[in-house]
C-alpha cells in the first residue's frame, strides 16, 4: 500500500498496532478469565460451601460475607485472633482462619496486574 504522506503511513502503522495490541489483549483476557473460574470453581466454591460464607468481588475489591452479614476480611480477622490469643505465630491460628488466610493469599495473587479474586464472579449461598 502507498501513502500519500508521512502522516497517513504513522495513522495507518498505529491503528494497525493497535488493533494488533487489542486482539493479544483480548487472548491475554480471556486466559486470565480462565485460571480465575478454575481457582474459583477448584478452591473458591468448595471453600465457600463448607463454610457456608458467600464472596463478593467487584469495583476493585472482593470480600467474603457470612449469613448474619458479617463481613470476613483476613487481616483483620487473623490479626484479631494473634491479639486475644497473645500469640505470634500463624501456625497456632484456627485451622478456619490458616485455610482462610491462604485462601485470600491466593485470590491476592496478581495476573494480569489485577488480584486473581477481581477476576471473579460471586458466590452466592446455595
Amino acid at each position: 500500500m502507498s501513502y500519500r504522506t508521512l502522516n497517513e503511513y504513522k495513522e495507518s502503522m498505529f491503528s494497525n498496532v493497535h488493533d494488533a495490541l487489542a486482539k493479544h489483549e483480548d487472548r491475554v483476557g480471556n486466559i486470565h478469565l480462565a485460571f480465575a473460574k478454575s481457582v474459583r470453581d477448584q478452591v473458591l466454591l468448595p471453600f465457600c460451601k463448607r463454610h457456608n460464607i458467600e464472596f463478593i468481588s467487584g469495583n476493585g475489591s472482593f470480600f467474603f460475607r457470612t449469613r448474619s452479614g458479617r463481613i470476613l476480611y483476613a487481616e483483620d480477622m487473623i490479626g484479631d485472633w494473634k491479639i486475644s490469643s497473645r500469640l505470634a505465630d500463624t501456625h497456632a491460628v484456627p485451622e478456619f482462619l490458616t485455610e482462610f488466610y491462604q485462601l485470600v493469599q491466593l485470590l491476592c495473587d496478581p495476573i494480569g496486574g489485577l488480584p486473581v479474586g477481581d477476576w471473579m464472579d460471586d458466590v452466592d449461598f446455595e
